[in-house]
């Protein structure tokens, strides 16, 4: 049939939560590369997804999820994710790693998640916690908050199909004898050819594996720690955990505004609405891992907090969805660098003060 719009996320950008992040199509094209020819004059119908999706969470009516977004099978992959460990997803902890795809029938919108090159490994890269920080009864782990799965976890109906599913997925295809007797079988296959293979015999997210011997057994650890877990977890649902504090070397720090060189300038507020304001600054660094704007408010008795991350190189736009109508508050920003505890920051930019317009003002 006639293909709908396609959009690859790569990497974070406004909306990549599938959150609404303003009416600028501009900004969604940071994030959302169009794999179609539809997808180049679809970005409207994008938009509106992320409306619906903010909309369900706010009401707690699924209705507007329903209509937009084959809901039984975004659940499935949201649990298939989570009992492989495939934490490099919006469903896991970071926002990027997937396609929109909307069905030109039907008008709903799958998910589709790819670069499936991590998993099955916990404390990944020495510090996510993929096993204790992320519940299979309830699917929220750690990252920025994604508003689709808040609505999942905050609406009891969806949240008691989630676990209907789950409960089907973890019997049929994560009981650890099946899986490691799949393991054997594919590492037969390929046991030879590993001999042969002139890379370090680890793991990008396991630095310390000792060989493939050494992985295969690490593999069937996990998944037997992941169905025992999420076993009792889905039995015993319990209330809402609180998010996991992660992993943390007793060195490591939060990004804070520092005195590295070379800081951000010029911040100024380039529109503000009654739930929006964007921000621009100029990037004056090089080789950082990214920007992070502060915001200070009423609610923070006005002391500067970290707010909005922007990682990557060359970054100068924020916008900040999280506002309410008619308050003020006040922004500055500053670069993060790479450094052996963690983000050193350079020392802030100016600051700006906006208030928000009053609902309903043009």
């Amino acid at each position: 049939g006639k293909k709908g719009p396609l959009y690859k996320v790569h990497m974070p950008g406004p909306g990549a939560m599938l959150n609404y992040a303003g009416d600028d199509v501009n900004e969604y094209k940071k994030a959302f590369e169009p794999k179609t020819n539809a997808a180049d004059k679809k970005y409207d119908e994008l938009i509106e997804l992320f409306r619906d999706i903010e909309l369900g969470l706010k009401t707690k009516d699924a209705a507007s999820l329903e209509q937009q977004l084959r809901m039984d099978e975004f659940l499935k992959t949201t649990a298939i994710m989570l009992f492989a460990g495939c934490f490099d997803q919006l469903t896991g902890w970071n926002p990027h790693n997937y396609y929109l795809y909307r069905h030109q029938g039907t008008g709903r919108w799958s998910y589709i998640p790819w670069d499936l090159d991590v998993g099955f490994a916990d404390l990944a890269f020495g510090r996510l916690p993929v096993l204790e920080g992320w519940n299979a009864a309830w699917p929220v782990p750690g990252g920025p908050p994604k508003p689709i799965l808040e609505a999942i976890v905050t609406q009891q109906d969806l949240l008691k199909r989630y676990r209907v599913i789950a409960d089907g997925i973890l019997e049929k295809h994560f009981k650890p004898k099946k899986l490691h007797r799949q393991f054997d079988e594919l590492h037969a296959l390929i046991r030879d050819d590993l001999a042969k293979d002139p890379f370090p015999s680890r793991r990008i997210t396991n630095p310390n594996d000792k060989g493939y011997e050494d992985i295969l057994n690490k593999l069937k650890q996990f998944t037997t720690k992941r169905y025992q877990l999420a076993r009792r977890q889905l039995d015993q649902p319990g209330k809402r955990p609180k998010p996991h504090p992660g992993y943390r070397p007793k060195n490591q720090r939060d990004p804070a505004p520092g005195n590295a060189p070379n800081g951000p300038t010029g911040l100024k507020v380039v529109s503000a609405s009654h739930n929006t304001i964007r921000l621009h600054w100029n990037d004056n660094a090089e080789n950082e891992a990214g920007h992070v704007v502060q915001r200070a408010s009423r609610e923070s008795n006005w002391k500067f907090r970290n707010h909005i991350p922007r990682p990557g190189r060359s970054e100068t736009e924020a916008v900040d969805d999280r506002v309410e109508p008619g308050q003020k508050y006040r922004y500055r920003v500053y670069a993060v660098f790479q450094s052996p505890r963690g983000m050193a920051g350079s020392k802030p930019s100016n600051e700006v003060e906006i208030t928000t317009k009053k609902r309903g003002d043009q």
